[in-house]
């Protein structure tokens, strides 16, 4: 009887042990990149994309003029590239991944300044669009 209840206290313990290594495992999954991106309004939309809501001083051909410089240094290759007034739209790709991963960043004017948006294709990165992201903020100064 002492047997069975030591072997269950075992088990019990070992069973525990795993479910607090799981949870420490998820909790640490996705660490914020270091820059606070709520400063600037940076939210995470519907579709797999990140949006940041900028101060009307910034316009979209600045957008593009640093999303375009950031995603270079990052080792992307600029695949298409629109600019007007109204609007901005960035497609890049790395190197030999063809069109199977693009990065996609579009700026427009909204009532209150501009809005960039960062979309990862197909995977929906979210993680490396906060970086790009993070990198684009800091060339235009936020």
């Amino acid at each position: 009887m002492a047997l069975n209840r030591s072997i269950r206290l075992r088990i019990g313990a070992g069973a525990a042990c795993v479910v607090a290594l799981i949870t420490v495992l998820v909790a640490c999954e996705g660490l914020p990149p270091e820059v606070d991106r709520a400063a600037v309004g940076v939210m995470a939309a519907a579709a797999p994309s990140l949006q940041a809501d900028l101060p009307p001083t910034i316009r979209p051909a600045a957008i593009a003029s640093s999303a375009q410089a950031s995603l270079e240094a990052r080792g992307y290759t600029i695949r298409r590239r629109s600019v007007t007034n109204a609007s901005a739209r960035i497609e890049a790709g790395l190197g030999g991944s063809g069109r199977l991963s693009r990065v996609i960043v579009t700026a427009r004017p909204t009532q209150t300044g501009s809005r960039v948006s960062i979309k990862i294709t197909p995977t929906g990165d979210e993680y490396r669009a906060g970086r790009i992201m993070d990198e684009i903020l800091r060339r235009l100064g936020l």
